[in-house]
């Protein structure tokens, strides 16, 4: 049984920051089309305060649809005195309000150059989104062509203005179905064939372009990149693309290809099943999680459930955690397992002990990286002494943060600091570090 999307939505109002943050991820994730979710989300940072809390909330909830009356919010907000003290928040907003339905923000495009908190370097994105509007479709796929064509050599998406490329690809979305036969036209081509070398960026582009005009034609075709490509770029735009299109279709493709793909890219259709919100995608998360053999798959399976609020999810996750060892990928289902209890008020025999193991561990974490501030003055000075083979009199003494009574910055990054699994692995390879390093 999956917790009542209605209570998911109240819990944006919860008073625990966690529980509104993982409240507005469960329909932000799935680009849901509600206009009701982002004027709750208003109400939560008008009832809790414009904190770090608001800022990191606009953050998550970059995604949901905008409404006129939700853009006039957001630009009376960065208007408002009390954003004026924190460029965060302001950020985080502007963001917000950039990434918004640019036929609604068209109306209000002099009142968003006027907002005292948007930033000027945020308006040649805005400009181009506008002017976007009026060009016709000819005109938009010359320009992505035309662009993929020009970074054909360039082997890093720090090296293109990808940004750009993904505004063009939104003014393209707006023809919906129209674009559907060229669309299928540059995904039937062989991404390594040197007559379209442009191709290697097209290609996750036009996966994008299927995504936000949900072409279900194109199912078959996502679905086999995403069993037999190893490029992280192009799997996280199938993933996106196929959870925005998030038909039937889309499972029962998932559902077919996944005993036949290798298990270190199974968590990319799982990360599919666990955004796309349906009863269908749960009972095949179910069946598949009882197929799985691979230890590191159950889990993630098992966090898919959890993320769907699939309450019989809590005891499989449970189960595991009682049966496995507690290392690292216990630790994280565990997290995942008791943010679900704290929403939803299931409760199970370990719950407490569990609450307060990770409270522990949580506190332990904290004292570390405050025993790694208070030496980085040590350590910087350490590095300068050696460089100039000389004492550095003039660098003072270290001193704890809390007795300087300002925050240190770490200069690089604890020894242990916690990576998440979705994060890009340490070790350089550019790859998640679940599909890395995490498995050696």
């Amino acid at each position: 049984m999956r917790y009542p999307r209605e209570k998911i939505q109240e819990a944006i109002l919860h008073p625990d920051i966690k529980i509104r943050e993982r409240a507005v991820s469960y329909f932000a994730l799935a680009y849901s089309p509600d206009p009701s979710l982002m004027p709750t989300v208003i109400q939560a940072i008008e009832k809790y305060g414009r904190t770090d809390e608001a800022t990191r909330l606009i953050e998550i909830a970059q995604r949901l649809r905008q409404t006129p009356e939700t853009i006039s919010w957001l630009i009376d907000e960065l208007n408002s005195e009390q954003t004026d003290n924190s460029l965060q928040y302001a950020d985080s907003l502007s963001m917000m309000l950039a990434q918004a339905d640019a036929v609604l923000l068209r109306p209000r495009q002099s009142d968003i150059w006027k907002a005292r908190n948007f930033p000027e370097e945020g308006q040649p994105e805005l400009a181009n989104r506008l002017e976007m509007l009026d060009w016709d479709l000819a005109e938009c796929w010359k320009e992505l062509e035309v662009f993929c064509d020009d970074a054909q050599d360039e082997h890093s998406f720090l090296d293109i203005d990808l940004d750009y490329a993904r505004v063009v690809v939104e003014a393209l979305a707006r023809f919906g179905q129209e674009c559907e036969p060229k669309v299928l036209q540059w995904l039937s081509v062989v991404p390594d064939d040197p007559q379209f070398p442009l191709m290697r960026w097209l290609e996750p582009l036009v996966v994008s372009l299927a995504g936000q005009v949900r072409l279900e034609s194109t199912v078959p075709i996502l679905v086999g990149k995403l069993r037999e490509n190893t490029d992280d770029l192009l799997n996280d735009e199938c993933v996106e693309a196929l959870v925005r299109i998030g038909t039937p279709a889309v499972l029962h493709a998932i559902a077919e290809a996944y005993p036949r793909s290798e298990p270190e890219w199974r968590m990319y259709p799982i990360h599919c099943l666990r955004n796309i919100r349906s009863e269908l995608a749960v009972e095949i998360i179910r069946e598949l999680y009882g197929q799985e053999a691979d230890e590191f798959i159950r889990m993630e399976l098992a966090e898919a459930l959890l993320r769907q609020f699939e309450l019989d999810g809590i005891d499989v996750a449970r189960q595991l955690i009682v049966e496995g060892e507690m290392d690292f990928l216990a630790r994280g289902l565990r997290h995942e397992l008791l943010e679900t209890c704290r929403l939803s008020g299931v409760r199970f025999p370990e719950y407490e002990d569990w609450v307060a193991a990770e409270e522990l561990e949580a506190a332990e974490f904290e004292r570390e990286m405050k025993a790694l501030e208070a030496d980085a003055t040590r350590m910087a000075r350490d590095a300068a002494e050696t460089l100039a083979r000389k004492p550095m009199a003039h660098l003072p003494p270290p001193q704890p943060p809390w007795e300087s009574g300002e925050p240190a910055e770490p200069s690089w990054p604890a020894p242990r600091q916690k990576i998440g699994r979705n994060d890009r692995c340490p070790c350089g390879s550019g790859k998640k570090f679940k599909a890395c390093c995490l498995r050696k």
